[in-house]
């Protein structure tokens, strides 16, 4: 089969060549379509692998009736010799040349033209992603220093906290008060009226309640801060 080089599939009804054709029959010289239904240039060009066909056939084909038909064949079929049974002469090769040549570079032209525009798409896309990492690695780098300062932040409050908690209470025993109550304790007389005694004993109360009060209020306003951080 590899080895054929004579085909007849006249009157078989077929609409295209099929791509293997071309690919498996190497040796193919002659290749009759006559009276079939094929109608496009493109099952022309599937035979261009056909590199010593010198015979074809497409006579009764849609295809034939197609404008400059046979310029377009000769044009992709280099090694025909004949063509629906007409010889191919060098003025059909030249002037078929003359017109699809032309066509052919315009062709290249616009498909290079689109590779071109596809190329600098695939650059913008490109560049659009890279510029998108540079912006996404800055943002995780400024999270990760707002989360190192917010951690930072929360270490001191809880520092101050626990050094409040720790606090002993020196403040009563450096209330101004307290030596002039010790003193009354040991040398109040007897008969000495006790409302003295007792106003002193109410200040120093006092003093401590206004602290606890402070003390209590300052944790509180921590607290709430550290847990605004958390």
């Amino acid at each position: 089969m590899c080895n054929l080089q004579k085909l007849n599939l006249a009157g078989n009804e077929i609409e295209h060549i099929p791509p293997w054709l071309g690919k498996k029959l190497k040796s193919l010289r002659v290749l009759i379509l006559k009276g079939n239904k094929i109608s496009s240039l493109q099952d022309v060009s599937k035979l261009k692998p056909l590199q010593d066909l010198t015979s074809l056939i497409l006579l009764e084909n849609p295809i034939v009736t197609l404008p400059h038909y046979f310029q377009f064949t000769i044009f992709h079929l280099r090694s025909l010799e004949s063509l629906e049974g007409q010889p191919v002469t060098t003025q059909s090769r030249h002037e078929a040349f003359e017109r699809f040549s032309l066509e052919e570079v315009q062709r290249l032209e616009r498909d290079l033209e689109k590779k071109i525009m596809e190329t600098e798409e695939l650059k913008s896309k490109q560049t659009k992603f890279l510029e998108e990492i540079k912006n996404q690695d800055k943002l995780n780098k400024s999270l990760k220093e707002e989360s190192m300062l917010q951690k930072q932040s929360c270490e001191e409050l809880e520092n101050n906290l626990n050094t409040k908690n720790e606090l002993p209470f020196s403040w009563f025993l450096a209330d101004p008060f307290l030596p002039i109550l010790f003193s009354s304790l040991k040398v109040v007389p007897s008969g000495l009226n006790c409302t003295l005694f007792f106003m002193v004993c109410m200040i120093i109360c006092i003093n401590m309640l206004m602290y606890i009060f402070s003390f209590k209020t300052g944790l509180l306003s921590q607290e709430m801060c550290l847990c605004m951080y958390v």
